[in-house]
């Protein structure tokens, strides 16, 4: 198929490897949704899924060290009252959530270090659609700004600090999804009525219109540069395909090809750092991903990630949950329904050498809002603050890793809403000195790297124990072989015996 070459390139062997089975997290009943979302996030704390209970919508939420089978009664977050569609990490906290549902509620959560230890009820933070809110997405750079997709059909854009709408764009019939772009100044949206918009997030203006995919299933949209759109849809004969778009040019797509002819809708996963697109579909079984570049195709084949168990939903962790050391690039999580499990995939690039790797790890989006509420909804525009990945990186001289498993952000600035009985986020003292709080500080921060290298120390553990039940196993078939290669030799050694005695008989039949 055209758009499959494969240039010379530093990720041209990028792999996805799937974790083992007891790094996995097992026993969770995955919601039976109809809806074709991912139902679930990730990020460098925690991994939420969105999950089947009666008498309400729940989601859980699990530490990434706490892999295993999970408890049936595990606590839980049940403040929904109907099914939970999406689920949506804040990039500024890594302990704040926000979820949507059925009804139509959005609802902001926030979850303490180390998990649950008893059912989360009250949110900080409600807000409300009329009808269910199938997709959420944080601001990439202004602080408690969030946008949600709903079927009444429009895209909403709200202010959690003070609770209300900046915007609202209504659509003529089901909006599909809708994202940022890097900065936040622009949202794309993809429409049943096979038409891609560009809108002003702040006004509601739609800046441009124009035809997408021609075929009638759903389809799936997003900025790759300002200039420059990644689309996935369906052709008039129901063949899954993508497409490369130029704004500045849209009566036609600048690159498009056909995949297969399966069902579920691709959507699509972009890597600004490493500039490699991840595309998956419900009830696939393959993750493909590809280069972005400015040559044709312009999305580059590099290889798919092949599993035998389909997934349900697919979520993208943040940037920085990847293991540096490992020299991994993306960290993903399937949902397979069949084995009631959640199961994390790996995408690493292999190299030689216990080095930092920067080539393939420039900086990336940090934990801290470059724009507050206020100064986005006024107009201004910023670019994401960036953190070196180096930060992550633990050298084998390096007892510690830096960056890793703390606390960012904070709940500060959402006004509850009048429905929510969230209790009000805790001021800092006034009269505390500022020598007893940094010592504080830093105590907190000590505490938590040493809990994380515990942790590590524990996944260690783990692996030893388990390569040494393979080699176990390893020697118990090497011994098995060894037994069945003598009963070969003595049953060769018994043929010739035979062998040679019936040349005898048959010498002596001659004589």
């Amino acid at each position: 198929m055209s758009g499959r070459f494969v240039r010379a390139s530093k990720f041209r062997h990028v792999f996805g490897t799937a974790a083992r089975k007891e790094q996995c997290y097992e026993n969770v009943t995955i919601t039976r949704s109809s809806l074709e979302g991912k139902f679930c996030a990730a990020n460098s704390k925690f991994v939420a899924v969105c999950i089947y209970a009666g008498g309400g919508g729940s989601f859980l939420v699990i530490p990434h060290d706490r892999y295993g089978r999970q408890d049936i009664n595990a606590p839980k977050v049940a403040g929904h009252s109907n099914d939970v569609l999406d689920l949506e990490w804040n990039p500024f906290n890594d302990n704040m959530i926000a979820s949507s549902d059925e009804d139509g509620a959005i609802k902001i959560w926030e979850i303490p270090d180390g998990g649950l230890t008893t059912n989360l009820n009250s949110p900080l933070l409600t807000v409300n659609h009329q009808k269910k809110v199938s997709q959420l997405s944080w601001h990439p750079v202004a602080a408690n700004i969030l946008l949600s997709v709903s079927y009444e059909p429009c895209v909403a854009v709200w202010n959690l600090e003070t609770g209300e709408q900046v915007t609202e764009i209504e659509h003529p019939d089901q909006v599909y999804n809708a994202e940022w772009n890097e900065i936040g100044s622009k949202i794309v949206s993809a429409c049943k009525d096979k038409f891609f918009r560009i809108i002003n997030p702040r006004t509601g203006e739609v800046i441009q219109k124009f035809k997408g995919h021609v075929g009638g299933k759903p389809q799936r949209v997003i900025f790759l540069t300002d200039e420059r759109l990644f689309s996935t849809g369906f052709t008039k004969m129901s063949s899954r395909e993508y497409a490369v778009w130029d704004l500045k040019n849209t009566s036609e797509a600048l690159f498009e090809d056909q995949l297969d002819s399966a069902n579920g809708t691709l959507v699509p996963y972009y890597d600004r750092d490493t500039k490699i697109l991840y595309v998956a579909g419900r009830g696939d079984s393959t993750i493909r991903y590809y280069e972005i570049t400015d040559e044709e195709p312009y999305a580059h084949w590099i290889t798919n990630f092949q599993s035998k168990l389909p997934h349900r939903g697919v979520c993208m962790s943040s940037k920085r949950a990847v293991d540096v050391n490992r020299n991994e690039v993306a960290l993903f999580y399937r949902l397979l329904s069949d084995k009631h499990m959640v199961e994390p995939v790996s995408f690493t690039v292999p190299r030689k050498g216990d080095t930092f790797q920067q080539d393939i790890y420039p900086d990336t989006p940090g934990d801290e809002p470059a724009l507050t509420a206020d100064e986005w909804c006024q107009g201004k525009d910023a670019e994401p603050k960036r953190v070196s990945m180096q930060d992550f990186f633990m050298s084998k001289d390096k007892k510690k890793a830096t960056g890793l498993g703390h606390k960012v952000g904070s709940k500060t600035g959402l006004k509850p809403a009048a429905v929510s009985a969230a209790p009000a986020a805790s001021a800092t003292s006034a009269s505390t000195p500022a020598a007893t709080a940094a010592d504080s500080a830093e105590v907190v921060h000590l505490q938590s790297e040493i809990k994380g290298l515990k942790d590590n120390e524990k996944k260690l553990k783990d692996e030893i124990t388990s390569l040494r039940s393979e080699v176990s196993e390893l020697k118990k078939l090497k011994d098995e072989f060894a037994a069945i290669k003598g009963a070969v030799k003595r049953n060769a050694e018994r043929v010739d015996a035979l062998e040679s005695m019936v040349q005898e008989v048959s010498d002596d039949e001659a004589k």
